[in-house]
């Protein structure tokens, strides 16, 4: 014992740069780590928002289509209440008129990239509160609009 407690004593700065060297070894290991891990977690949050980005502009050329045929749709009722005035109607133009005014175009609801960040939980990677809080409301936009096809579909 008195061995060791001499040795000790005539090392101890050796020991102590040993565990100095150890510990900022440590210490650098866990902040290298760190480091990548949010540089990981912000390149994921990039291309997550890139698919996402992707996915909204694909509904809006969607929305875009349906508002065309929408249109269609409009012009045959405003074509059918013109030629209700008319002293003669025309069977074949009136019979084109309603054709128009019988189709429902459907919102197809396919956002991928949305799905898989409530799925998964990766929601919580995107740092802008403001895109994270449209995101979350984006769902219930979307039901609205189902909603309202349906009811289109059974007024019709």
């Amino acid at each position: 014992m008195k061995r060791i407690i001499n040795t000790l004593s005539q090392k101890w700065p050796e020991y102590l740069l040993e565990m100095i060297v150890i510990t900022t070894g440590i210490i650098g290991a866990f902040m290298l780590n760190s480091w990548n891990d949010v540089r990981l977690e912000s390149t994921e949050e990039v291309q997550i928002l890139i698919r996402v980005k992707k996915d909204l502009q694909n509904t809006i050329d969607e929305f875009v289509f349906l508002n065309g045929v929408r249109d269609n749709v409009l012009s045959g009722t405003r074509g059918i209440f013109e030629m209700i005035n008319q002293e003669e109607l025309d069977k074949e133009q009136m019979d084109s008129l309603l054709g128009l005014t019988m189709y429902r175009p459907t919102f197809n609801n396919k956002m991928g990239a949305v799905d898989l960040l409530f799925s998964s939980g990766k929601i919580n990677i995107i740092k802008s509160d403001a895109i994270k809080d449209r995101l979350i409301t984006w769902p219930g936009s979307i039901e609205d609009t189902i909603e309202e096809e349906a009811y289109a579909v059974k007024l019709m």
